[in-house]
């Protein structure tokens, strides 16, 4: 990770066993949880906002439908800004920007 101008960047290397599990545990280390009056949000612990990272985003293996776990769970984050959780429940992602 670096930090520069309160800008936090997160690496996430990627490999065939890569999940959207993974994702979410790279941002729980860099991102506090809190609940608001619109539901969970994930905001940066520290600096104005967090940077994920993917390296190497081609290399999860796709499941028996030849689609990508990862990619579609990352596509549902950047466009609505959030994603829903095991529990069906939609948590919102502030200041963080996915590369």
């Amino acid at each position: 990770t670096e930090s520069d101008v309160g800008c936090t960047v997160a690496v996430l290397h990627c490999n065939a066993q890569t999940s959207s599990k993974d994702v979410l545990q790279k941002l729980r280390q860099f991102c506090s949880v809190t609940t608001g009056t619109s539901g969970r949000i994930y905001r940066p612990k520290e600096g104005r906002r967090v940077i994920l990272y993917m390296k190497d985003i081609n290399l999860p293996t796709p499941d028996k439908y030849d689609t990508s776990e990862i990619i579609m769970f990352l596509s549902q984050a950047v466009m609505h800004n959030g994603f829903y959780d095991d529990d069906l429940e939609f948590v919102q992602l502030e200041h963080i920007q996915i590369v």
